[in-house]
């Protein structure tokens, strides 16, 4: 594991690695990852799965990777055969999901008086 900067906690010391920007990204330029698992997310894209972003954890938790909403349930097993071949740290893979939070009903406000 590497010392990895955190412009956010103002810690670690390597800088980040700038990937080349993946076939599915819309960004002009390469893509920042933390130096320590930049194999990792390279390899992940390099199988086809699309991240929106990761974290190397800078030594205070493990590594993350948030894929994006193309990537189902059925794919994490082989995301983790790919980042096992890479890493022996235990990651924790996340996925934004857009789910309703409330019925879509009236909103009722309560007389507190």
């Amino acid at each position: 594991m590497a010392n990895c900067r955190s412009y956010n906690l103002g810690i670690g010391t390597v800088p980040e690695v700038v990937l080349p920007k993946p076939p599915w990204s819309s960004r002009d330029r390469g893509i920042a990852v933390d130096a320590c698992i930049a194999n990792v997310v390279q390899a992940v894209w390099d199988a086809g799965f699309v991240t929106i972003g990761s974290c190397c954890g800078h030594g205070i938790e493990g590594p993350e990777l948030i894929l994006g909403d193309d990537v189902q349930a059925h794919d994490v097993p082989k995301i983790e055969r790919i980042i096992a071949q890479h890493d022996t740290r235990r990651w924790t893979l996340l996925q934004w999901q857009l789910v309703p939070l409330n019925t879509g009903g009236q909103l009722v406000l309560e007389d507190t008086a």
